[in-house]
């Protein structure tokens, strides 16, 4: 699913067969298109800026998803998706 959003600008969501959705915002372009297969290493779009980094430049805002509960990134990215 790709969006754009006042507050923080494009955004593209990628979400898994398992559910899980990750969600990558702030972008300046998207590259993939709703319905899309994307697999890993795909280019899905270039950072931005959006109302919350435009003072910083350039940054991607990126958010882990799993039955409507935010997870935080830094602690599930080593695990693989069916594992999540």
């Amino acid at each position: 699913e790709k969006m754009n959003d006042e507050t923080y600008g494009n955004i593209v969501i990628l979400q898994h067969e398992n559910g899980t959705k990750f969600i990558y915002s702030s972008l300046s372009e998207i590259i993939v298109n709703k319905g899309e297969e994307v697999v890993q290493g795909k280019k899905i779009g270039v950072s931005g800026t959006c109302l919350y980094t435009e003072s910083i430049g350039n940054a991607l805002h990126f958010e882990i998803v799993k039955d409507n509960v935010n997870l935080n990134p830094e602690k599930v990215y080593t695990k693989s998706i069916e594992n999540l």
